[in-house]
């Protein structure tokens, strides 16, 4: 993590982070409304809206992990250090990067199985459309 911490990146970081954190409530609670209650012209409004919501959360996410990279921030815990503009020492620091590597490995794990899921899900789909 950079010794100095910039103003302009913490605000950045907050509002990226809000931005992600309403976005995904808002998907998750008006476009169902919309494809659930509406007629087809409201549906694919929903759809339309939906789709732009994604793409701004997507872009969010990854100007947040930008901004992440940029300033050599790994975890959590230097995440909240940055927000309150502080910086970690170095032992602090090599703890935090030993963390960082079993986060990473955990990460990755998590993943294969996330896709050896949807592999399954989406066998299981296909199967049932052949049936």
């Amino acid at each position: 993590m950079k010794e100095k911490v910039n103003e302009k990146d913490v605000r950045a970081m907050k509002f990226m982070r809000y931005t992600a954190v309403i976005g995904f409530l808002l998907l998750m609670t008006v476009v169902p409304v919309f494809n659930e209650y509406g007629s087809e012209f409201v549906r694919c409004i929903g759809l339309v809206l939906g789709g732009a919501i994604s793409a701004v959360i997507l872009i969010s996410v990854h100007k947040y992990e930008q901004l992440k990279n940029d300033n050599d921030i790994h975890t959590y815990r230097e995440v909240i250090a940055f927000m309150k503009g502080e910086s970690l020492d170095n032992i602090e620091k090599k703890r935090e990067a030993e963390k960082y590597r079993k986060q990473k490995t955990l990460t990755a794990v998590v993943t294969f199985i996330g896709l050896v899921n949807m592999v399954i899900a989406v066998i299981m789909l296909i199967n049932e459309l052949m049936n």
